[in-house]
């Protein structure tokens, strides 16, 4: 657990225990088996680091594909005149 900081809502005591001492008192093979629960379970810091990388690289990778769709669309409008209804531009005509 080095490195890791363990976050409870409520006091909490640790008690720092030699893993020779536990392994002694290793009753059914228990502490054996949380260890490898907790190893299973919790990520390592270089996987952790690895996914951090992984994420950011997606999300610079998710913006770049965005930023060339909205450069590559042509924001011209081409809208003329000839789009307006015959009988509005008769009114403006006439008036």
């Amino acid at each position: 657990m080095r490195d890791r900081r363990v976050v409870a809502l409520t006091p909490v005591e640790c008690l720092l225990l030699p893993s020779v001492w536990l392994m002694r008192h290793n009753t059914a093979n228990i502490w054996t088996r949380i260890r490898h629960y907790l190893d299973k379970k919790i990520p390592t810091k270089k996987q952790l680091f690895k996914e951090f990388v992984m994420s950011k690289r997606w999300l610079d990778h998710r913006n770049q594909v965005l930023m060339d769709i909205l450069a590559s669309a042509n924001p011209v409008n081409w809208t003329t005149e000839h789009d307006v209804p015959y009988s509005i531009r008769m009114e403006e005509m006439i008036e």
